[in-house]
């Protein structure tokens, strides 16, 4: 964020010149964002209902515990986001100083030039805070206990709102934990092949995908039993993000290869030489998603943006620049998600970025710089996954 302007004053009486540094001082930034209230999230400070630990609610919802079938809906912490501008802040809209009291003429429209001659970018201070979310809960800690994770990255949830969390370990078969839409801890099973999870997809049947270095296991998600493996064509590349389909389906998505498969694991769609040319040349894939039209979305591990795609391949735009205002990303996402509404999720260092499905910066929801999985359930939840607080958050989404 830049600092206000401040008026100097140059050499001249005492008086003045300690009139105008009083003056500085008291410059407030206009960018500063709203101080979320995180009182919330120490158990400690949970009232109202017996807390199991590890377990956070927010002001007003019950405590989400072992079969508490607590319920969610209207409750929770709202949440203050920095929507778009749209405009500059205490200046005319068409980029001229606003008038000044007693000028006694009219507002002048020239811009202000730096010290290279070039107009600057107009400001995009933020309107007042607004609520894209509503926090209902948020589970976990660090541990290997029933209910907190080592290193998860990976969520998914069902069409009755379980949700399923995969670990990343490296050195024992992966963990793989269940919660019900409550946050309340169901199970947990291990997967009985390679150890990393790298991605993870659960369908509304409540099976899941799980790509582990290469291959695609399906495992019954409630008993933890091994489907199968999913068979992708010769020509295959190796897949590097996975996105669960409008029709339940699977999306694979390799450095230069989209491939689609409906329910029955059947192949439906196959593009080549679209990705890796419209992502810079870059074969890093972190994330994907697809709305309810077919479009996709993917993210790349050096790429400060969202790439979307339509329902046949093809790239259609990038939404997204690298920098620190609103609708920019100071760094890659490693999450992307989207809404019943077309509305793009993507995490950045100070929240996550939802945008409308043209493109344009809706505002930000304020959270850890470690989201490394998100996912919008049926019911328009947003469930996300905070490797850094090793914790498990859902968010009612705004309509």
């Amino acid at each position: 964020m830049q600092d206000a302007e401040r008026s100097s004053v140059g050499a001249g009486a005492g008086t003045l010149l300690a009139l105008g540094l009083a003056l500085g001082a008291c410059g407030v930034d206009a960018r500063t964002p709203e101080v979320v209230d995180r009182s919330a999230a120490g158990a400690g400070s949970n009232s109202g209902g017996v807390v199991l630990p590890g377990v956070v609610k927010a002001p007003g919802l019950p405590a989400a515990g072992m079969g508490s079938g607590s319920t969610e809906a209207g409750r929770g912490a709202a949440i203050p986001v920095m929507p778009n501008a749209g405009g500059t802040n205490g200046a005319a809209a068409n980029g001229g100083a606003a008038p000044s009291a007693g000028s006694g003429g009219q507002a002048g429209s020239a811009q202000t030039t730096d010290e290279s001659g070039e107009t600057p970018p107009a400001d995009t201070t933020p309107l007042p805070a607004a609520n894209l979310a509503t926090l209902l809960w948020s589970v976990g800690g660090e541990g290997i206990g029933p209910g907190l994770f080592n290193d998860a990255r990976s969520v998914g949830v069902d069409a009755s709102g379980v949700i399923y969390v995969a670990e990343f370990t490296s050195d024992a078969p992966t963990r793989v934990q269940r919660f019900a839409a409550d946050g309340s801890f169901l199970g947990q099973w291990f997967t009985a092949d390679e150890p990393i999870v790298n991605q993870m997809v659960v369908d509304r049947n409540g099976k899941l995908y799980l790509l582990q270095s290469g291959p695609i296991y399906l495992y019954d998600g409630a008993s933890g039993s091994k489907l199968g493996t999913l068979e992708l064509p010769t020509y295959a590349e190796s897949p590097q993000a996975l996105a669960l389909t409008p029709d339940n389906g699977l999306l694979s998505v390799a450095s230069n290869q989209i491939l689609r498969f409906d329910a029955a694991g059947q192949l439906v769609l196959n593009v080549e030489d679209t990705v890796e040319p419209a992502l810079d040349n870059s074969f890093f894939l972190d994330g994907a998603t697809m709305d309810g039209l077919g479009n996709m979305y993917f993210i790349s591990t050096f790429e400060t943006s969202v790439y979307k795609f339509n329902a046949q391949g093809a790239f259609q735009d990038r939404i997204g620049t690298a920098g620190t205002g609103v609708g920019q990303f100071d760094t890659a996402p490693e999450s992307v998600a989207v809404d019943g509404r077309g509305r793009i999720y993507a995490d950045d260092f100070d929240g996550i970025e939802v945008f409308e499905p043209d493109g344009d910066s809706r505002g930000i929801i304020p959270a850890s710089g470690s989201v490394f999985g998100m996912v919008v359930s049926d019911q328009n939840d947003l469930i996300v996954l905070d490797r850094n607080t090793a914790q498990l958050l859902k968010y009612q989404l705004a309509p």
